[in-house]
């Protein structure tokens, strides 16, 4: 979540599969103007828990993406590290090596960026350029440790996908998805018990208003429907 207003962060856990939910402390990311996290929280095997956000501290501008950890639950949270000064949507994992990665959206728009940890997040790589895109960079590995990345394009405004065999380090040509006139806004995704893949995402036809749809790769296109905007805000 995310409001004009330092330590905005806050998390919420079940213990009962999602029937009921329990609000969690707030994280500080460290911003003076505002702060947002839009991706789940990884849990390592020691049982430290990993989770990345952005801010700013001067209303928009600057905008700076972080990780922070917690080794009691949740409890509490450390000081984050920042990974990219020029960056904002982040989503970060644990690859099947135990390597954890980060891949963050560019700023200004044109580039998804990549830094990765091989000690748990105590450190991290500087953040490189890995392909041309923009917007939330969701990325998931699937049991053949193929890694699918999942963006939208920049001239067109289109859903496309790449991907990795080497763990992030190079990726494929990029493949369209989603052939619509609408703005595509925050895929999620995640493997089926099947061994399919899974994706969900927003098509913006206007300010105030998304279709979503969702497909296994490969599969047919298909929508749930339109979800009202009731604010006007227009996904970026």
């Amino acid at each position: 979540t995310g409001v004009p207003s330092p330590d905005s962060v806050r998390f919420h856990y079940s213990t009962n599969s999602g029937v009921s939910w329990v609000a969690g402390p707030f994280l500080d990311p460290g911003f003076a103007s505002y702060d947002f996290d839009g991706n789940p929280i990884v849990e390592l095997p020691s049982g430290k828990l990993v989770v990345g956000a952005y801010g700013s501290n001067n209303g928009g501008t600057n905008q700076s993406s972080v990780v922070l950890a917690s080794t009691d639950g949740g409890a509490t949270w450390g000081s984050p590290t920042t990974l990219g000064t020029a960056h904002n949507e982040i989503i970060i994992g644990r690859l099947v090596s135990g390597t954890l990665m980060a891949l963050l959206r560019g700023l200004p728009d044109g580039s998804i960026y990549r830094c990765v940890s091989t000690n748990d997040g105590v450190s991290w790589t500087a953040a490189g350029v890995a392909f041309t895109g923009t917007g939330l960079p969701h990325w998931v590995q699937t049991p053949d440790n193929k890694v699918y990345v999942f963006y939208r394009n920049l001239s067109n405004g289109d859903m496309y996908y790449r991907i990795s065999t080497d763990e992030g380090a190079n990726w494929s040509a990029e493949v369209l998805i989603d052939v619509s006139s609408q703005f595509m806004v925050y895929a999620d995704s995640f493997v089926l018990p099947d061994g399919r893949l899974f994706l969900v995402w927003g098509d913006q036809s206007s300010d105030t208003v998304s279709t979503i749809n969702w497909q296994t790769l490969g599969g047919p296109l298909r929508s749930v429907g339109e979800l009202s905007l009731a604010r006007g805000w227009q996904g970026n």
